[in-house]
């Protein structure tokens, strides 16, 4: 994955054109010192020359010429070079001042008797800086150039290093969009920011991955669970037109009732569901919403050759959200009157744990608790167990599931009130 403006270049960039900005900086304060240094030595060795002067004119009351070649002795300032006069007239605390020929005059101003004096030096042959600067600079450059090479070097090892990780992080971030199944990434960083924000990213994505899946969850739910109240209404209208008054017996409109509010009480439970809202739980008859279910299973009720079996005690309670205990109970109630092989079910309860068991063939699917997961013969959208599964989570339940050559079971542990 490539960038316009990538962290990389920057770093890399960033780091040779501060070691670049370094040894200029370096190079002007050393060429600097140089220059000050010198210029501190002529002004020494003029005051030293001075100070000889002076003292030979205090013990023999003459005035001498400078030991030095390069140095002359001048009654005043008017007497000396005319630039050199120039520039002392604009400023008389100079004590180096700049020659035409292109050198300097280092001088030193003092009295002797009640005369004033002006020792001048012309350093322009001593001057070594100037002279050796040009070989000077060629090693300057060449150092520049090996100190920036090593910088490059480094700024890479260090921009890789600092870099990499990001890159990594990038590259797996990018691959856990584009995957279904949670991609865990955190554990390959160590503990430090970019560790804590693999961290933060995987588990912003696996909460939002749980969202777009509770979301499509909650699409097939409602798709599987209003279909039987959907069944009862279309029933209730068959064989009427709009111009047909609709009259429905005692017992149509308990149906038409119950549909009604079935579908109601289905979509905002699944809501519920869905957004993990808090559901309300309450102590229930494990029997009585057990009945409740039966009588208003329309497809059990429709079929007189089904033989329906029931061992729970009028006594046993539990705890759970009654609208979801009712979706649980129905999609087996479904499943055992639609795929059996036989017209009959059994349910029972020992042990906290809730059987349902019907004749059936084999079950040949590898999970069949996963969403969309149907058998050949199934007419319905391979939704029901999947939701058994989910509401058996949310109550904390544990469900399994046998199925041999001629027997289905399905078995759920409860917990009990």
């Amino acid at each position: 994955m490539k960038f316009k403006h990538s962290i990389y270049r920057r770093i890399v960039a960033t780091f040779l054109l501060f070691t670049v900005f370094l040894c200029v900086i370096f190079t002007s304060v050393l060429l600097g010192y140089a220059w000050v240094i010198e210029d501190n030595i002529f002004n020494r060795l003029v005051k030293n020359e001075a100070s000889f002067i002076s003292k030979h004119y205090e013990n023999t009351g003459q005035v001498i010429e400078p030991r030095m070649r390069f140095m002359q002795l001048y009654n005043n300032w008017q007497t000396l070079p005319a630039d050199v006069a120039q520039q002392h007239i604009q400023a008389p605390d100079k004590i180096e001042f700049d020659l035409a020929t292109g050198g300097s005059l280092h001088v030193k101003v003092f009295t002797l008797g009640h005369s004033q004096y002006v020792l001048a030096a012309d350093v322009s042959g001593l001057e070594v800086t100037k002279d050796y600067l040009p070989v000077i600079s060629i090693w300057i450059l060449i150092a520049i150039f090996g100190i920036s090479a090593i910088a490059l070097v480094i700024s890479l090892v260090i921009a890789k290093n600092a870099v990499g990780p990001l890159k990594r992080l990038t590259e797996d971030v990018a691959l856990s969009k584009n995957e279904k199944q949670p991609h865990k990434f955190s554990k390959k960083f160590p503990n430090n920011e970019i560790g804590f924000l693999a961290q933060t990213f995987e588990k912003t994505f696996d909460h939002l991955r749980r969202i777009l899946q509770r979301e499509s969850d909650f699409t097939r739910d409602v798709s599987h669970e209003l279909r039987t109240p959907t069944t009862i209404l279309k029933n209730l209208m068959h064989g009427t037109t709009h111009k047909t008054l609709i009259i429905l017996n005692k017992k149509e409109s308990s149906q038409f009732c119950y549909a009604v509010l079935e579908m109601e009480q289905t979509i905002t439970t699944l809501l519920a569901l869905a957004r993990q809202e808090s559901l309300h739980f309450e102590e229930l008859s494990l029997l009585a919403v057990l009945e409740d279910c039966v009588i208003n299973h329309f497809e059990l009720n429709d079929n007189d050759q089904f033989t329906l079996k029931v061992l729970v005690d009028s006594q046993y309670k539990l705890v759970a959200n009654k609208n979801l205990l009712k979706i649980l109970i129905n999609n087996l109630l479904s499943n055992a009157v639609r795929y059996s092989s036989g017209d009959w079910l059994s349910i029972s309860i020992v042990n906290d744990v809730l059987t349902f068991e019907n004749a059936s063939n084999p079950l040949l699917l590898s999970d069949p608790f996963k969403s969309n997961c149907k058998g050949e013969n199934s007419v319905g959208i391979g939704q029901g167990l999947n939701l058994v599964k989910r509401v058996c989570a949310l109550f904390d339940w544990n469900i399994d599931l046998e199925s041999t050559e001629n027997n289905f079971k399905i078995k759920i542990r409860l917990n009990s009130a």
